[in-house]
């Protein structure tokens, strides 16, 4: 699931394609009236999210509070970041009532903190000054999951 996350390769009856995954998730940051890239909290109360810490994070069964993003706190701002992204798409695809299940969820969090687009047009080291906000394993998973999936992002200027 995390490779197939991490190289946005889904589909099928409650999966959404690239494309869909990419006008969600620009319609997002146009929502928040947010940046691509900025932080996961800022984008979340631009959407009118709640944000709420915990030690745990809630499984995708057990009820929630709608508008609502929960969130493990941990001591690396950028693990506790990647989270709120989790929670925003979450939340996102919840309350458009789009038929999506766990999979779904980790894609368009990859589009949403790393659009694909972006992703094979960037260097790695560009994608990390630009993306500060998930951890440098989280982003080089993404670079290697596109590589080998076929979209190569570019390695030299």
């Amino acid at each position: 699931m995390v490779t197939a996350a991490l190289t946005g390769r889904h589909g099928g009856a409650t999966g959404l394609n690239a494309g869909e995954r990419a006008r969600l998730a620009r319609g997002v940051y146009l929502n928040a009236k947010k940046p691509v890239f900025c932080n996961p909290f800022h984008l979340a109360l631009g959407l009118r999210l709640e944000l709420r810490a915990a030690s745990w994070t809630l499984p995708a069964p057990i009820q929630r509070a709608p508008h609502c993003v929960y969130y493990e706190w941990h001591p690396d701002s950028a693990e506790s970041k990647l989270g709120v992204y989790h929670g925003i798409a979450r939340e996102v695809l919840a309350s458009s009532r789009r038929n999506h299940d766990e999979l779904s969820v980790c894609l368009f969090v990859a589009e949403l903190a790393m659009p694909e687009a972006l992703a094979r047009t960037t260097l790695f080291c560009e994608a990390a000054r630009l993306q500060p906000h998930v951890p440098s394993w989280w982003l080089n998973a993404r670079f290697k999951g596109l590589h080998r999936s076929g979209v190569v992002p570019r390695l030299v200027s």
